[in-house]
């Protein structure tokens, strides 16, 4: 398992006696490895002139000071936009939301069957991109024959098609606590080591803190 760094205030003190505010290199190590965005585990590892903690601290007051902030009922995430995060971000806005030019108007079998093409693309990559292992070919095969997955790949690409499909229905709907539970139980269907927590929000306590979540594919 990754190693958890320290709290980055403990390790204060010793990024404030190497003067780092004075220390080039230091502040260009900070510089490259935040736009990187290196985590402890991997920092820890290489080859550095100085002490990896008292960088690792500079680079968490770095991120601190330009960090953003999501919440989601009473917990509070953090995170920093680097400029290498907002070129991908821009390359996925422009390029990789596909393009589909059609000359002449379409009858409505045609644009459904293009809509229906387009969900089963879709569903296919983003099973793919979670660890779904099939080829693209042989996952469409089987969702225009309506043939029953055979392999947790083949359930996970089959889920996310048929709950694409229920978030068409439920698109002018009010987004309710129900209704994500439900789209949970149906993308996770069969998919989970204790089919129990599908369409759950599970919640784990450590002294004053709690965190919730959904629980994930076990594929």
């Amino acid at each position: 398992m990754p190693e958890r760094p320290k709290p980055y205030r403990a390790l204060l003190p010793k990024a404030l006696s190497m003067d780092a505010a004075k220390n080039k290199e230091a502040l260009d190590l900070v510089r490259r490895y935040n736009e990187e965005y290196v985590h402890w585990d991997e920092l820890r590892r290489k080859d550095l002139p100085m002490d990896p903690e008292a960088v690792w601290a500079l680079m968490k007051m770095s991120r601190q000071s330009r960090s953003m902030h999501a919440s989601f009922h009473d917990t509070t995430l953090a995170y920093s936009l680097t400029n290498e995060a907002h070129r991908i971000l821009h390359l996925l806005d422009t390029g990789a939301s596909g393009l589909m030019i059609i000359e002449e108007p379409l009858m409505k079998h045609e644009m459904d069957r293009y809509v229906i093409s387009s969900l089963m693309e879709e569903a296919i990559a983003s099973s793919q991109i979670e660890g779904a292992v099939t080829t693209t070919k042989e996952a469409k095969r089987m969702l225009r024959d309506n043939r029953k997955p055979r392999s947790p790949s083949e359930r996970m690409i089959v889920n996310d098609y048929l709950t694409m499909q229920k978030i068409k229905e439920l698109k002018d709907r009010p987004l309710t606590i129900e209704v994500i539970l439900d789209l949970h139980r149906s993308i996770t269907n069969g998919t989970l080591e204790y089919p129990a927590s599908e369409g759950r929000i599970e919640c784990r306590a450590k002294g004053r803190h709690a965190a919730c979540f959904f629980a994930q594919f076990s594929t």
